[in-house]
């Protein structure tokens, strides 16, 4: 009988984390269905896609050795 409970408990623990994952996926298709925000993201982080109008700028670090004032010597 003891086994038995145990292993209803254990049922249980499993069912409650997969109701927690199921939210959040029905969260996540949902604001893929409803909202744009989402697939906006995707699309500017994974693709690097900009929207008509939009200018895309990449700033790259200095390089030390060419900003270096020149010495006469």
């Amino acid at each position: 009988m003891y086994e038995m409970e145990r292993q209803v408990e254990l049922q249980e623990a499993k069912n409650s984390l997969l109701a927690l994952r199921n939210a959040k996926l029905a969260g996540d298709v949902k604001d893929l269905k409803d909202g744009t925000r989402a697939i906006e993201e995707r699309a500017r982080v994974e693709h690097g896609l900009i929207k008509e109008g939009e200018f895309f700028v990449q700033i790259l670090p200095a390089d030390k050795s060419s900003t270096a004032p020149a010495t006469k010597q």
